[in-house]
């Protein structure tokens, strides 16, 4: 089975190198306008081409992976149709529905929430399903990008706005927690490269915990709060800063402003 990727991106970068762990690079063929990002795929030893429709007529499975703003010039002129075809878009803010329109009724078309961490295998992924898409195919998908995730779930479309400021942007907010747990210890005298080591891999044992003991994070929480200790005297600032009202906004403007995207013709 070929596997193909019409955009040569972060994301179609990211879900190639989970599918190299145990896919034959000469089985894969990926897209793009310009040589710039083809270089990462052909030192990986995977076919590359300037032309869409290369990729349709020769490959099972088809990750969608272009810009949601360049999706119409893009797949304007491609041909679909080929036999059991599998069509998997990483576009973010582009519903099934208008997927359909774009790439015709007959073509099976799975949306996808992937996120960043991918990159490094650490990354969580959503799929939406449409109609008419066999279980089978849902059940290769998840297959096929589960090298690259700690977690692939499916939903119903309409989660996929919540999903995507939550895992999507999510690692956003992340990176602004590390960042500012790092310029703390910096201002109480930290060297910067310590700091920002410490916090990150703070952050990741932290996650870690969660995901692994099943227990809810404020029990975690409550475990390293001593009465009258440190711990206890951080999470009252951080309450009193509102920090967790604030990392609620994020999530709900995050969700709306994809609602927004979704909605736009």
């Amino acid at each position: 089975m070929d596997i193909g990727f019409i955009g040569a991106g972060n994301m179609a970068q990211a879900i190639a190198k989970g599918l190299l762990t145990s896919y034959p690079a000469q089985h894969i063929l990926v897209s793009a306008p310009t040589d710039r990002n083809l270089a990462f795929f052909e030192q990986l030893g995977c076919r590359t081409t300037h032309d869409n429709n290369t990729v349709t007529s020769s490959c099972n499975v088809v990750f969608l992976c272009i810009k949601p703003k360049q999706c119409e010039i893009a797949l304007r002129e491609v041909t679909w149709g080929r036999p059991s075809q599998l069509v998997i878009s990483v576009m973010a803010g582009i519903p099934l529905e208008r997927l359909y329109r774009l790439l015709g009724q007959g073509v099976r078309v799975i949306r996808c929430v992937p996120n960043t961490p991918m990159q490094v295998a650490k990354g969580v992924c959503c799929l939406s399903p449409g109609t008419g898409v066999p279980v089978q195919d849902t059940q290769m998908a998840i297959e096929l990008l589960r090298p690259s995730c700690l977690s692939v779930h499916t939903v119903p479309e309409p989660q996929l706005d919540a999903i995507c400021a939550l895992a999507g942007s999510g690692p956003a907010f992340i990176y602004l927690i590390i960042e500012a747990l790092s310029d703390g210890a910096v201002a109480m005298g930290l060297p910067r490269d310590l700091a920002t080591e410490l916090a990150a891999y703070t952050v990741e044992g932290a996650a870690a915990m969660v995901a692994r003991t099943g227990k809810h994070p404020a029990e975690l929480k409550d475990a390293v709060c001593s009465p009258g200790g440190t711990t206890i005297a951080g999470v009252y600032a951080m309450e009193k800063a509102g920090v967790r009202a604030g990392f609620m906004a994020a999530v709900e403007a995050a969700t709306k402003r994809s609602i927004e995207l979704r909605n736009a013709k």
